[in-house]
C-alpha cells in the first residue's frame, strides 16, 4: 500500500471518552460524549476514507518499505488547524509528548501509522518521529493527566484509540 499522509482532522477518543461534548446525546451505537454525526471508523472505513479525500504524499521515515507500511496519517486539530507533532527533542519526562503545532506536514514529526487490530476494534498510533507508540499518561497527576506521549514499544490498554469521523464535516 502507498503510504499517504491525510490531512485527517480526526477526533481520538480513549475507550472511556472524558467529558461530554454539549449537546451529544448517547445512542446505541455512539457512546455518551459523541456529538450527533461523528461515527467510529474501522479499517475499511479509513480506507473508503482516504480514497476520496484529498491525499498529501510526504517523505517517508528513512528505511521504510512502501508495500509493508500500515496506513501514514497526520492528524489535525480541529481547535487551531495544525497538526500534531511528536516533540522527540523534549527533555523527559515529557520526551514523546504530541502537541498540535505544526502549520504543515513536514515529515516524520508529524506522520502517525495507524495499525487496526480487529479483535479490539481499536488502532494503535506509531509515531515515525520516534518509531513510538502514542500512550495516554493516565497516572499522571494534574495538567499532565491524560496528556498523549508517544513512548510505548508495544501496545497494550494505553495504546489504544478510536477514530471518530464526520462525513458532513469531512472532518
Amino acid at each position: 500500500m502507498t503510504s499517504v499522509l491525510l490531512s485527517l482532522s480526526a477526533v481520538l477518543a480513549v475507550s472511556a471518552l472524558s467529558a461530554p461534548a454539549a449537546g451529544a446525546a448517547p445512542s446505541a451505537d455512539r457512546p455518551a460524549g459523541v456529538p450527533a454525526g461523528w461515527e467510529a471508523v474501522d479499517a475499511a472505513d479509513l480506507a473508503r476514507i482516504n480514497g476520496a479525500a484529498d491525499a498529501r504524499r510526504a517523505p517517508l521515515a528513512e528505511g521504510d518499505a512502501a508495500a509493508a507500511e500500515p496506513e501514514l496519517l497526520a492528524v489535525q486539530s480541529v481547535a487551531n488547524g495544525r497538526f500534531a507533532a511528536t516533540e522527540v527533542n523534549y527533555a523527559a519526562p515529557n520526551t514523546g509528548v504530541l502537541r498540535a503545532r505544526s502549520a504543515e506536514i513536514g515529515g516524520s514529526w508529524e506522520s502517525f501509522a495507524f495499525e487496526w487490530d480487529e479483535t479490539t476494534e481499536t488502532y494503535a498510533l506509531k509515531s515515525l518521529a520516534n518509531n513510538r507508540y502514542v500512550a495516554v499518561e493516565k497516572n499522571y497527576t494534574g495538567s499532565a493527566q491524560n496528556v498523549l506521549r508517544a513512548r510505548s514499544t508495544s501496545v497494550g490498554g494505553w495504546e489504544r484509540f478510536i477514530v471518530y469521523y464526520n462525513e458532513s464535516l469531512d472532518r
